[in-house]
């Protein structure tokens, strides 16, 4: 495509300079002098000459009023096409004018190892650092987001070396890398090139300055647990009191009973241990490594206390003074829903998704949650069951409370900017419709989706609001600049960071019959972040979500048992992926209203 442009780009081309996606579309800032032509183009190699045909055909025009449109405030969905001709133009620059650095693209990322020294990960293999690059829309206007990574590549070695180190016949470097965001987009130089100017795009390369706020949770007497960066400790504090059935044998039984439940264990329990507990016999277990619980360490025992006592019913935390800590939720009966899906391996062409729900038991203290799941078509993420498992869901929370709920909050985890369109069509119509089913009337939702897997970080300058890792501290919310033009979403580090950069939360409200105000959401939503009740942190995402996660994680365990079913589901046909591929084992009766799961 270079010798194309070097060779025909002032006559035939008419003095454009297109950007190439690398694969069949090429894109122009205004039309060629035709709309059909064939070129050939020849290469001259060390092998010799190389003769190719590149055909050009105009296919499309590409707008780009709709983005003016959202750029100007006004309302319209997210003009994805323009936006990707202008990651195809950034892509461009980045490999084709400013590849001093020798990138190699993969996606949207660009790898190099001249960025930083690259890192042997053992057996002919490095990582090399990178960046993720992506226009988006954003108040401030269109933005470049700029992420940093890294991902392995096979060491270009000559073969007898490459052997050597697989066979780690060589001793493995200890080299270390650093993550400057202002080099990547310093180093690219994207006003300074050729098509910036052809495409009349130009970029300030300093970082976006931001307000944040911060949410504090936790204030009260000295015997309340009152959170400290995101984290407190259990120590000299009562759990509820709470009655476990113990098993025993007389003395004189011991020695001749305990082989033969040893043996019984092992025989029915050899398998997989967690899918015969739940869906066999019924049993609550919590499952414990060696290395451990060997070490007799404190916080670790005290943490599988904690877990034990969550799936046997326990309570062991709850936000203090629900009219300040849950704003909305504590003035009317509110029931809290989760949902996530959760995907088969990468190569793994057959096995079916599989979504889960949960909701809150309990109110106002909403911290127990029941959970259902369901198997669905390969990769489907919307939620095909969506109305019987939120019809189930409202009658356990109406059985346990003696009443139903006056309004409904739905965290929904896991769904892409392209999938807002299908879930406002699919997913929320069927809550609505499993709301009117059971109580003939119209439902109050607020219905939020959260993501994670964005490249969005958020920094400080001012060391006082860092937590000891040096990222910023829990409850910090943005929801200015960097967030849409027109729709209400916020990014929120809920979690104090451990290891690397913290990455925010970022929550999106798809509708909101409830009439949260900005800083109602946020604040019951960083809230709840602490009453997952696995740690005693604040999680990084809300609970209601995380659980929806470990239920679908957990589920997928099961899945031996429909194997064959999943099997026979056809990765070309779009019919058999709308599909259920058979059903999972239900978890036994004695678990089902119980967080098993956690």
């Amino acid at each position: 495509m270079s010798k194309l442009l070097t060779d025909h780009r002032q006559a035939e081309l008419g003095g454009r300079l297109p950007a190439y996606d690398g694969k069949k579309s090429l894109f122009t800032a205004g039309e060629l002098p035709f709309k059909s032509k064939d070129f050939d183009v020849i290469l001259n190699a060390g092998r010799g000459e190389r003769r190719y045909r590149v055909a050009i055909k105009h296919a499309a025009n590409v707008s780009l009023d709709q983005l003016m449109m959202l750029m100007a405030g006004m309302s319209t969905d997210i003009p994805s096409k323009a936006l990707q001709v202008l990651d195809i133009v950034l892509r461009d620059i980045v490999l084709n004018e400013r590849n001093s650095m020798g990138y190699v693209a993969a996606g949207r990322s660009f790898f190099s190892p001249l960025i930083d020294q690259p890192v042997n990960l053992n057996k002919g293999v490095q990582a090399w650092k990178g960046f993720y690059q992506s226009m988006r829309p954003t108040q401030n206007g269109l933005s470049v987001v700029i992420d940093m990574s890294s991902t392995p590549f096979i060491e270009a070695l000559p073969l007898i070396d490459f052997i050597k180190k697989v066979l780690n016949k060589e001793p493995r470097s200890n080299n270390t890398t650093g993550m400057d965001f202002v080099m990547i987009v310093g180093r690219n130089q994207y006003n300074s090139t050729d098509r910036a100017k052809e495409f009349g795009i130009e970029v300030d390369n300093r970082p976006t300055s931001v307000e944040a706020r911060l949410r504090y949770y936790g204030t009260g007497s000295e015997s309340l647990c009152c959170p400290e960066v995101g984290k407190w400790n259990m120590q000299r504090k009562d759990m509820s009191p709470l009655r476990l059935p113990i098993y025993c044998t007389s003395p004189q039984q011991l020695e001749v009973k305990l082989p033969d439940f040893v043996k019984q264990a092992r025989d029915r329990l050899g398998g997989n241990f967690k899918k015969v507990c739940d869906t066999d016999i019924g049993l609550m277990s919590q499952c414990c490594q060696e290395k451990n619980v060997s070490k007799m360490n404190s916080s670790t025992l005290a943490n599988i206390a904690l877990k034990i006592n969550a799936k046997v019913g326990g309570r062991n935390t709850v936000l203090h003074d629900p009219r300040i800590s849950l704003p909305v939720v504590s003035n009317k009966t509110t029931i809290i829903f989760g949902a996530d899906v959760t995907h088969p391996a990468a190569l793994d062409d057959n096995a079916p998704s599989i979504a889960s729900v949960v909701a809150t038991l309990d109110w106002p203290e909403v911290t127990k949650y029941n959970g259902l799941y369901r198997t669905q078509g390969h990769r489907v993420e919307i939620i095909n069951d969506m109305e019987d498992m939120v019809k189930e869901l409202l009658l356990a929370f109406q059985q346990k409370q003696g009443k139903k709920p006056q309004q409904l909050i739905f965290y929904r985890d896991g769904v892409s900017e392209g999938q807002f369109k299908l879930v406002l069509e699919q997913e929320i119509p069927a809550v609505e419709k499993a709301w009117k089913a059971l109580y003939n009337e119209k439902p109050q939702i607020t219905f939020i989706v959260v993501q994670k897997r964005h490249h969005t970080r958020l920094f400080t300058r001012d060391p006082r609001f860092q937590d000891g890792s040096g990222n910023v501290l829990p409850g910090t919310v943005v929801d200015r600049n960097i967030c849409h033009p027109t729709e209400f979403d916020f990014f929120l580090c809920s979690h104090a960071g451990i290891q690397g950069t913290s990455r925010p939360a970022h929550y999106h409200v798809l509708r909101d019959d409830n009439k949260f105000t900005a800083d109602g959401l946020q604040t019951l939503t960083y809230n709840l972040c602490y009453t997952y009740s696995s740690c005693t942190r604040s999680v990084s995402i809300v609970s209601a979500a995380y659980y929806a996660h470990k239920l679908a994680f957990r589920a997928r365990f099961y899945l031996p048992q429909v194997s064959d079913a999943a099997t026979n589901v056809s990765s070309s046909s779009s019919a058999a992926h709308a599909a259920a591929p058979g059903q999972l084992p239900e978890v036994k009766n004695e678990l089902k209203r119980s967080m098993f799961y956690c």
